[in-house]
């Protein structure tokens, strides 16, 4: 896994044009070079909203607005909507996403090969667009914090599915037990993880043809008990109710979906930017 320029999937690379797409007087950029090419058919809808956004991501956002007479008008609204700067985009400038690979010891795969073969195997139906490591030294400081309080317990790699529209929040403040609920409270109101990728899928957003994020987390998992609807914390460990276990579980004997109640307890690790291969063009 490299960076973005590298990233992007074949098909787009190069010439920029998904194999199925035709495209009507429409910027294409190849090397910084714009191009017109009349004639031919409307782009699909389902194409629309990857190729603007990689255009945005190859040459930046100012430069694609800069030739707005080239969009033709079925690319005109998708255009208009990724010069907005990408999250992605601006959380990797701002030094808070990474996507230079880190050396895992004598194991082969850098770090974020190895998120992407991890991924893969969870998820087959998927084509990865980009790995991002997370680099908030804050949020580390906050975890570490947590972790002592916690008395160093056990941590697990969870997966958190999102909307690309959290992403910010989440890698800039944390996960944040504000907006619990939105996807229901099996385990109680908090923060929900997953050790299968394909669990956490569901909430990634389901609009067809859009780029999916899932985030790969540490999370303090400690002590747990079984979940409920109702909980606001974790219930108490002793009758005395001196102590409350830390995490919510489905399962407590083979735990699979895990709900935490402390903002800093998981911290995320890892962006995956990725498509669902029926999503995208063949």
């Amino acid at each position: 896994v490299g960076p973005i320029s590298s990233q992007v999937p074949s098909g787009i690379a190069g010439t920029f044009v998904p194999a199925a797409a035709q495209v009507e007087c429409t910027a294409w950029v190849q090397h910084g070079q714009h191009q017109r090419l009349p004639g031919a058919a409307p782009i699909p809808a389902k194409d629309a909203q990857v190729v603007s956004a990689r255009a945005v991501a190859v040459m930046g956002a100012g430069e694609v607005a800069k030739h707005p007479d080239c969009c033709s008008n079925s690319m005109a609204a998708e255009v208009s909507v990724a010069t907005e700067e990408d999250p992605l985009e601006r959380l990797v400038r701002k030094g808070l996403l990474s996507t230079a690979p880190l050396a895992q010891g004598d194991d082969r795969l850098d770090d974020l090969a190895h998120v992407n073969v991890v991924f893969s195997a969870h998820l087959r139906d998927v084509r990865i667009l980009a790995v991002y490591r997370v680099e908030n030294k804050a949020m580390e400081s906050m975890y570490g914090a947590i972790r002592g309080i916690m008395g160093d317990p056990p941590e697990f790699q969870l997966w958190h599915g999102t909307t690309p529209d959290c992403i910010h929040n989440i890698v800039v403040s944390g996960f944040n037990r504000a907006y619990s609920g939105r996807h229901g409270t099996k385990l109680g109101h908090g923060t929900y993880f997953s050790a299968n990728a394909a669990y956490s899928l569901r909430f990634c957003g389901r609009r067809p043809g859009a780029r999916r994020v899932m985030l790969l987390s540490k999370v303090l998992v400690g002590a747990c008990a079984k979940g409920s609807p109702e909980m606001v914390e974790p219930p108490f460990k002793d009758q005395e109710q001196m102590a409350r276990y830390d995490t919510t579980v489905d399962d407590t004997l083979a735990p699979s979906t895990f709900c935490v109640f402390r903002d800093y307890q998981a911290m995320p690790q890892y962006v995956v930017e990725f498509m669902a291969t029926d999503d995208s063009e063949p």
